[in-house]
């Protein structure tokens, strides 16, 4: 158990730049009938199907399900996969909510300025040169913020919209991905989303969709004014949205940036 431990810490916790960058929630099914339990995977990887990591508690300050019955805490055990286990007990649209400590990380210049670029973070390059700092290593605090949407329903039962509110809500990550519409259900090719960072529209930031299932392809834009993008999902098939912001860290941190990572995973 304690070689799991190390393995998912080292995954997950060394950072971006060193292991592959994206982390999601993978449910063991994202459509599940009412009074079941669900297995959540917690992955890394930088494509499908990403790497399971063991469930470590020292790194997770929140796992939970939120549906039209309010938050219930999902079971993490130590050193286990799937990460965690949980029960959906009623009908309706469902949010697994995973939210982690911030760890420090430090990364050699060329290093850390190639992951910037990689990520988008235009504004931080930009200040890093302002200041003077381009040839200086990289010290953050990062942290990550994942969502996935669950279905549950009986064969042939229709999900009414009030039971849909609870998981498309936004549920208090420090940065976080709402989606506007369902988007477990392939209505329209186009879905309206809003990146918020605490609670606040998030201006400018990139946000990334890959195809999970099926070509892999990856469409990105950057928020408007209001935090908003509207992403062309135009295929069934699961899916992940990513973001990433990074911003000064506090002064009496000894680091020089704490950076967010959200991810959403559903299926169409």
């Amino acid at each position: 158990m304690k070689k799991e431990l190390l393995a998912s810490a080292l995954l997950l916790f060394l950072g971006p730049p060193l292991t592959a960058h994206d982390f999601w929630i993978q449910p063991q099914r994202f459509e599940i009938a009412p009074g079941n339990p669900i297995g959540l995977d917690l992955r890394v990887g930088d494509e499908a199907p990403g790497r399971s990591l063991a469930f470590d508690p020292q790194h997770a300050e929140r796992f939970a399900l939120v549906g039209p019955d309010g938050e219930q805490p999902v079971l993490g055990l130590a050193g286990r996969r799937p990460a965690g286990n949980g029960r959906i007990e009623s009908p309706g649209l469902h949010a697994a909510v995973y939210r982690s400590r911030e760890t420090p990380l430090e990364l050699a210049a060329d290093r850390f300025e190639a992951y910037l670029a990689e990520e988008g973070l235009d504004s931080v390059v930009a200040e890093r040169q302002r200041r003077g700092e381009t040839e200086s290593a990289g010290r953050e605090l990062f942290s990550r913020c994942a969502k996935a949407l669950i279905r549950s329903a009986r064969p042939g039962e229709a999900i009414t919209p009030e039971a849909v509110e609870a998981a498309l809500a936004p549920l208090g990550l420090e940065l976080e991905l709402v989606a506007e519409r369902d988007p477990t259900r392939a209505s329209t090719s186009e879905l309206p989303l809003r990146a918020l960072l605490r609670g606040e529209p998030l201006v400018g930031v990139r946000i990334e969709a890959t195809a999970l299932s099926g070509d892999g392809r990856v469409t990105a834009q950057r928020t408007d004014s209001e935090g908003r993008v509207h992403l062309p999902i135009d295929g069934r098939g699961q899916w992940l949205v990513t973001a990433v912001h990074m911003e000064p860290a506090p002064a009496d941190s000894g680091h020089d940036w704490r950076s967010l990572w959200a991810s959403l995973t559903f299926e169409r």
